[in-house]
Parts: structure tokens; sequence; C-alpha cells
């Protein structure tokens, strides 16, 4: 089927996951998909009973939508130190799957001109680059976003990518990654107006976990789509509630929690899952969907469709799960009490015992059974020391992608 359309794909939870799935439909096609190949790689075959358990939730239509721009998630995202920590504590084994999993709906090719928005450090900026540089010349990759620190470590990370070592980001073949240009801009803000001097310019276009932290996710919608050329194709990704993110739940009771008693630190660890935080339940993400898919149409795209994806986010052990804060802007006054940080690690060890309890799902992952396409692991392996053997945590995470086409006319119009 087109990138755009929903397949029926089910849980991809390694064979020996106990993982509780609700009824809901998926992007994702039933052979393709990074995500889906990490759950092959780990002994789960595509098509077994266990690789199979969703079903369609029906199809959702355009409605009248409440505002979601009054309060948009806050999490400051500041200097460059706060840049590399967020880099090294998430890009690995928390981003990178996913988002070769959201590129692989809207699949680049050699020479393409993609927008990457919200582009953070560069993590799916470096992905990109690798898929549309390769073979064939013209193509090139632009990254947007608002944090100045981000910018600075995504330039970095792309001066240094053509050197004779493989790039952070385990592109394999740095030779062959396309141009890659940096642009500063809040995406919806009156005063960055980022769109303007690329109206019409790119193939493609994405944006991985940032819709929730605009102020008008709409608005950054209908830049991006201008900035598309017309059938161009765009496809986003935001984290589902955190009541389905087992790890960021238990972090976030550790830090409002008698141990470590900063529940503005546990407000903030809330933000990146805002997208849909009111008006949903745990076994339902039909209005998370359906709140992505509206965005798509307000904004003009055509054909807008969301789903649900489910995935996994890897780690060492509990303690290196627990070092999510680094990205957090609260992280240096926690570590300067050293007995604090004892005290959330330890937090963080009998809340994730909590939530497996009341969730389930959680595993352990054989590091040699990896080899192919579980970049996660294989990093997670790589920070603790046992790469060459032993395994690592997989704690589940679900996800809403979206996906739409710029029309052809280009006289799509926002509200």
């Amino acid at each position: 089927g087109s990138a755009g359309t929903p397949h029926g794909r089910g849980s991809i939870a390694p064979v020996n996951a106990s993982h509780r799935v609700s009824e809901e439909r998926s992007m994702s096609g039933a052979v393709r998909g990074a995500l889906r190949r990490f759950a092959a790689a780990l002994g789960h075959p595509p098509g077994s009973a266990g690789a199979n358990a969703s079903s369609s939730i029906g199809a959702v239509g355009t409605r009248a939508m409440r505002s979601f721009a009054s309060k948009p998630a806050e999490f400051t995202f500041g200097d460059e130190d706060q840049a590399r920590r967020y880099d090294d504590a998430l890009a690995s084994q928390v981003f990178r799957p996913w988002c070769e999993a959201m590129v692989e709906i809207n699949e680049p090719v050699p020479g393409n001109k993609v927008l990457d928005l919200a582009c953070g450090t560069g993590i799916n900026t470096m992905l990109l680059a690798s898929r549309v540089g390769d073979k064939v010349p013209g193509g090139q990759v632009v990254g947007v976003d608002v944090s100045r620190g981000m910018l600075a470590v995504a330039e970095a990370k792309a001066k240094n990518a053509h050197s004779s070592a493989p790039a952070s980001d385990g592109i394999a073949n740095p030779d062959g990654l396309a141009p890659m240009t940096f642009h500063f801009g809040d995406a919806c803000a009156e005063d960055t107006p980022w769109h303007e001097c690329f109206v019409g310019r790119f193939d493609r276009a994405y944006c991985h976990q940032g819709l929730q932290f605009m102020a008008d996710p709409i608005e950054a919608l209908c830049r991006v789509r201008s900035a598309l050329a017309p059938g161009g194709q765009f496809t986003c990704a935001t984290w589902a509630p955190i009541e389905h993110q087992p790890l960021f739940l238990a972090v976030h009771r550790a830090l409002c929690g008698p141990d470590v008693a900063r529940p503005e630190w546990g407000e903030a660890m809330l933000a990146p899952f805002a997208w849909n935080s009111s008006g949903d339940t745990r076994g339902s993400h039909a209005e998370g969907v359906r709140k992505l898919e509206d965005a798509l149409a307000r904004a003009g795209f055509d054909a807008p469709d969301a789903a649900v994806e489910r995935g996994y986010v890897y780690f060492a052990n509990v303690d290196a799960a627990a070092g999510v804060v680094r990205a957090a802007p609260f992280y240096a006054e926690l570590i300067a009490d050293e007995g604090l940080y004892e005290r959330y690690v330890r937090a963080v060890r009998r809340r994730l015992a909590e939530v497996e309890s009341e969730l389930g799902g959680f595993t352990r992952v054989d590091v040699a059974d990896a080899s192919e396409g579980g970049w996660g692991v294989v990093e997670a392996a790589k920070k603790s020391g046992n790469l060459k053997g032993g395994d690592v945590m997989a704690i589940p995470a679900v996800a809403y992608f979206g996906h739409a086409t710029a029309p052809w006319n280009v006289l799509g119009t926002k509200g």
C-alpha cells in the first residue's frame, strides 16, 4: 500500500515479553518498518501469532477541534551543554529506532530535498542525509529548530560526519551523506518566518517529537505544507500520553514522590507527552489519533492519516534508564546533591517495578540477537560495556504517527 495507508500490524514485542495490546490501527506495513525489524531480529517473526494482535479502530473523520495552542508543553532546551546531555541520553536508545520507523513510512530516495522540522541535535537529520545523499546528486537536508544549543550540536555532528570513522548516530557510510544545513527558527512564531525562503522547495518533510512543544502546531503545519512541492509527503511523530510510557511514568512518579519531593520537576517530565494529555484513557488512543489527523486537515494537507505505533526504548539497566533526566533542564540541580540523586535512582527502581505490575511488557533483550536493526539495543549495550555479551532492558513506548500530502492545487488553507 501507499505510505499513507494504515495496515494491520500488531505488537512488535520480543517473544518473551508480556505485551498488552489494545485494538488500534498501525501505519507501518506488515513487513516494512524499522521497529518491526527490531522485533524480527529479536526472535518474533512478522506474521507469527504474537506479532499480529491489532485491528482497525475504524476511519476517523475530520471534526471540530478544541484549541490546544493555549497551553503548549513547557520543557526548555537551553544551552549547548544541555543539548549534548540530551543527545547522549536519548539519541540512540530512545529516538533513533523511532526515527527509522517514521522515515520508512515516508521513504525518501536519493536526490530528494528534505525538511527536518524540530531537528534537535540532528538525530533524524543524519538519518535522512544517509538516505537521500547516496548514488544520486542533488540530495539535501535542511534542519530547523528553535534551540540554538541543539543546532550547535547538530552542526558539529554534521561537520564530523565525513571523517573516516562512522558518524556518532550510527550512519554506516558517512561519505554517502547528503549536504545538511541548519536554520534557527520557531516553527510557528511570526518573527521567525523560516518557511518563506523554502516555498515549494522540498520533496518530503518530517517532524519527530516536535508538535507537542509548539504554541500553534497548526500554523507550523501550514508552514511545512507551503515548504513542500505539490504532492510532497509529510510524516510526523508525537508521543502518546505518559500513562502509556512506563519508563517516563516511573521517572515522573519518582520525582514527585517523597524520596525526591520535587513535583515541579515531575511536571516538567510530562511535557513531551502533552499532545493529548487530557480527554484520553489508558485503553484508548482514539483522541490522540483524531487530534493529529484534524491538525493535518486544518493545515490544508490532503489525505491526512494518523495511527498508533508501539515499540521499545532500550537501556543497559535501571540505573541507565533513570539517566534520561540528563536531558531535563533541572538535571544540574538534581546531581548537585549526590544524596538526592541516589534517592532518585532508588525511587525509579521502585517505581519501575510498580509500573511494570500495572502495565506489563518489560523484557530483557540478548545483545547477540540484535545484530540487524537493533540500533537502540546495541547502543544501550555499548554504553554499559557489555556489547559482546549479556542483555539490555527493553521498555515499551507508544507514539502517534501522522502522514499527509501537500495538495497538488497548492490552495490548502488554515482553519
